[in-house]
């Protein structure tokens, strides 16, 4: 059993991921922005700010699993640009610096298959990080953190996972309309309808 660290586990991912690690035995504490919904037995909430910079004492933790993330956008903003850099980046290098301080040796990290660039239908684990699109460089960058801080001790272990789109039971984003479409009998065509995407 272990005691585990779900950084912005109130979203799609982090509730499912919750729910399955209770499932498993395991325990742990939810962190978020805001104020976090009703958790099974064995798990506790608190807010980021408090617990990142060291204000609360959670306890000890085997490890954290970073979900904390700027999503995506198309066309994005010069302001929305920087926020993938100060989340996406420095969220996660902020969460490695507490790993750090408080003896935690296993890292997870949610990262996406845009952070490499486009190689038609399949994506290898030695593919190239992505230059071009603003979101996917944030997320290359979060990569080479975590890789770097397992580097820096033979007792750490990071382990960087590039999800495609996530969907499923509560998924409230582009692929769940889709779907919905589709078992409504309605046309369905996402963006210009000619993008392959990934699922």
């Amino acid at each position: 059993v272990m005691n585990i660290l779900v950084t912005g586990g109130t979203g799609f991912l982090g509730c499912s991921l919750v729910r399955m690690l209770h499932q498993h035995g395991h325990t742990g504490l939810v962190t978020s922005r805001s104020s976090v919904p009703a958790l099974p037995s064995g798990w506790s909430a608190a807010i980021r700010e408090p617990t990142l910079h060291g204000t609360v004492n959670q306890g000890q933790f085997d490890a954290i699993v970073h979900l904390e993330v700027m999503h995506h956008v198309s066309r994005p903003t010069a302001a929305e640009c920087a926020e993938f850099r100060n989340v996406n980046v420095g969220n996660t290098e902020a969460w490695l610096k507490w790993a750090s301080q408080n003896g935690v040796s296993r890292f997870v990290l949610a990262s996406s298959i845009k952070a490499v660039g486009p190689s038609g239908y399949e994506i290898g684990e030695d593919a190239l990080p992505q230059q071009d699109d603003p979101y996917g460089r944030s997320k290359a960058e979060a990569e080479e953190a975590v890789l770097s801080w397992a580097e820096g001790s033979s007792t750490r272990c990071g382990l960087v996972l590039r999800f495609a789109p996530i969907y499923g039971p509560g998924s409230a984003a582009n692929i769940a309309a889709f779907a919905r479409s589709v078992l409504a009998g309605r046309p369905s065509v996402v963006g210009s309808g000619d993008v392959p995407k990934s699922v």
